[in-house]
């Protein structure tokens, strides 16, 4: 029973920890424009509130012991009832910060710093508790470990498959409250039924100091793992696939090898021990395989989920192998993990999008493994010819990995005009012998043509036989008020005519520099063109008065909009800032995601017409899908008689729930037809190969 609780505890702290953060995120999102940088930022503060806790335990266990701490973890469980879970899970308000992750910091150490403090102690408190008490597993408190890292990533998967999918972000912070409840329960339960022994006099062997080298091999190692799975989420966000589903499985499988390797009895294959080395040269030779986009999209997930596996595995493998014997030790260790983890994240999140262009922490993550090997190595090869020859092997990786860092930090190795990278995803310029690209990691972000005399012809999804190019050029449609969500290259600008006004709204500031310097739509606007930054919806809230003709939403993260910007609350929003008859467009293009059904309810709900269309943009542009949503009769019988528009809630039979600010799930609506195609692609490069 006493190591049942234990175990259930355990696993219940680290079910609620990582829940919370789900839950947090998801409502930051929209006040930073449902920017894929939230879940990093959020990690990053995540992994700080664990070293702080980690600190506090260690501290407290080394200058009182187990027995009297085991009294103050108890008070400390009950603690956040005086914030959440005790009140309102509250975000803030207010304008986002130039630095977006000391702003998403800030928020995070305001609504939920308190209670995630306490749930980041419980893990390591316990395994003290444990190595302490007179139970028989005594001798292995680390298995807890493993039971911990199962509660994560029982949370991770449950989110997005079960709670995201019924229920709404109010009636996930109740059950999360009644989780949280049934937990400082059970931590009564266990202070009653599982006491702490008098401290055993310490013998000379327990005093021992920790070597430093051990330290420095769990820091490694630690660094190493959170960067690794940290690196594959951008790359798969990036240059993969912008799916927002995927990335849950770097995080999943970086867990599940935590497990495995913290179990009462570990797993690890040998020959992955015995094969560092080239795991390390096939995982940088698959990330420039990556970069130079040579194989289906199917393909690189696979291989690099598969990489991830064998590196984490190794990592967390090699942490087990070194963890201490001696229970003295025990909070020392995991300290050290965390402060690792702490600094890794940080690496990969904060600093990285600001000094390199390109996922170079990839490179990085696999130089600190390279690193710990030959530390490790170099201490145990003794005489053995053979192991002094693979230290001295693995010594190489890492001088061959900087070889290729100056040319991925400084872009120099790209034909691209122009690249950058920011806390929102990496922007590249490329010129081809007729039209000039932007693209944002895999997504298409606008183009212009470069054939003399049509320079100023919109084109890609704008072009004037595009769904929106039509309307733009129609004598049906006078729009002299605009109001564009979404820059991009600002080809719509070319469609004002004098005395017109354009107004977009853009979330990223970078995007404004490139559309301005590097393509000339916006200079050659015959109408006023404005550019306000930051979430649309917030800028719009300040602007009260501005009222449009038609309002377009066209902003893009990765492949698909952000959810926030389609839900019940902003299309209300939008309406508020039409004027008497005006239209509401969306942009829906994308590879991964149906967005038909989510608007075709969201215009149910706002008693809307709803019509869709699709053409090829030829000759100067790319197929196109648009949405348009109208109050005013005349203006739905003109797009349908005399534009081809389909009045889509007629053909499109299946119902969903409406999205709101408070609930959405892509579940339901991921384009399986594009992923059947993607495993296509495997099947026939495996037939090639063959061939």
């Amino acid at each position: 029973m006493a190591i049942f609780l234990l175990h259930t505890i355990t696993f219940l702290a680290a079910f609620l920890l990582f829940q919370i953060e789900l839950i947090i995120a998801k409502k930051l999102l929209p006040v930073y424009g449902g920017s894929y940088f939230v879940w990093g930022a959020c990690l990053v503060f995540f992994q700080a509130f664990l070293l702080l806790g980690y600190v506090s335990v260690h501290c407290a266990v080394q200058k009182w012991g187990a027995r009297v701490y085991r009294k103050i973890q108890l008070l400390l469980v009950f603690l956040p009832f005086l914030f959440f879970p005790g009140h309102v899970l509250g975000i803030g308000g207010g304008e986002n910060s130039a630095f977006l992750a000391g702003s998403v910091f800030g928020r995070l150490l305001a609504s939920i710093g308190p209670v995630f403090f306490v749930l980041s102690t419980i893990s390591v408190a316990l395994q003290s508790w444990l190595a302490a008490s007179s139970l028989p597993q005594r001798s292995n408190p680390y298995a807890l470990y493993a039971t911990s890292n199962a509660g994560s990533l029982g949370a991770l998967l449950t989110y997005p498959f079960i709670f995201e999918l019924c229920l709404t972000l109010p009636q996930q912070e109740q059950f999360w409250r009644w989780g949280y409840g049934f937990l400082a329960v059970f931590n009564v339960l266990l202070f009653m039924l599982v006491p702490v022994n008098p401290p055993a006099p310490v013998s000379s062997t327990r005093e021992k100091e920790m070597p430093g080298t051990k330290m420095g091999l769990w820091f490694l190692f630690s660094a190493a793992g959170v960067m690794l799975f940290m690196a594959v989420t951008n790359i798969i966000t990036y240059a993969i696939a912008p799916v927002p589903l995927f990335w849950v499985l770097p995080l999943a499988i970086y867990l599940f090898a935590f497990v495995l390797s913290f179990k009462p009895k570990p797993w690890c294959p040998p020959w992955i021990l015995k094969n560092i080395s080239f795991l390390l040269a096939g995982g940088a030779l698959l990330f420039f395989a990556v970069k130079k986009k040579s194989f289906p999209v199917a393909i690189e997930l696979i291989v690099f989920s598969t990489a991830l596996f064998l590196l984490c595995l190794y990592c967390q493998n090699r942490l087990a192998a070194h963890k201490p014997s001696s229970e003295r030790h025990l909070t020392a260790f995991y300290l050290t993990l965390s402060f690792g983890g702490f600094l890794g994240g940080l690496l990969t999140s904060w600093v990285m999008p600001l000094v390199s262009k390109s996922v170079i922490e990839y490179l990085l993550a696999l130089t600190l493994i390279a690193a710990a090997v030959w530390i490790a190595e170099k201490k145990t090869a003794g005489t053995r010819w053979l192991a002094h020859l693979r230290t001295g092997a693995l010594a190489i990786v890492p001088a061959l990995l900087c070889i290729f860092w100056i040319p991925e930090i400084t872009g120099a190795s790209s034909h691209a005009v122009f690249k950058a990278r920011n806390y929102y995803g990496i922007y590249e310029v490329t010129d081809t012998k007729d039209v000039r690209i932007l693209s944002h990691g895999t997504t298409l972000h606008g183009a212009q043509l470069r054939v003399p005399g049509l320079e100023l012809v919109p084109s890609s999804f704008y072009s004037p036989t595009s769904p929106a190019g039509e309307l733009f050029s129609s004598e049906k449609f006078r729009f002299q008020s605009c109001g564009i969500i979404g820059l991009g290259t600002g080809s719509l600008a070319i469609y004002t005519k004098p005395g017109d006004t354009m107004d977009y709204y853009e979330l990223d500031p970078d995007i404004g520099v490139i559309a301005k310097k590097y393509f000339t739509f916006l200079a050659n606007a015959r109408g006023k063109i404005s550019v306000f930054y930051g979430d649309a919806r917030r800028s719009l809230e300040l602007a009260p008065e501005r009222k449009y003709d038609v309002l377009v939403v066209d902003a893009f993260g990765g492949d698909s909009i952000p959810f926030h910007l389609v839900t019940r609350e902003a299309v209300a929003g939008y309406k508020e800032h039409l004027n008497e008859g005006g239209l509401l467009l969306f942009h829906i293009s994308n590879r991964f995601i149906r967005l038909e059904p989510v608007l075709v309810e969201a215009a149910r709900d706002a008693k809307a017409w709803v019509l869709y269309r699709m053409t090829s943009g030829q000759p100067a542009g790319l197929p196109s899908h648009w949405m348009a949503f109208t109050w005013d009769g005349t203006k739905f019988q003109t797009l349908v008689v005399d534009h081809g528009w389909e009045p889509i809630a007629n053909r499109l039979t299946e119902r969903h729930r409406v999205w709101t600010d408070g609930y959405s799930d892509i579940l339901p609506f991921l384009n399986w037809g594009e992923i059947k195609r993607s495993l296509l692609s495997l099947k026939l490069f495996a037939n090639e190969f063959e061939r």
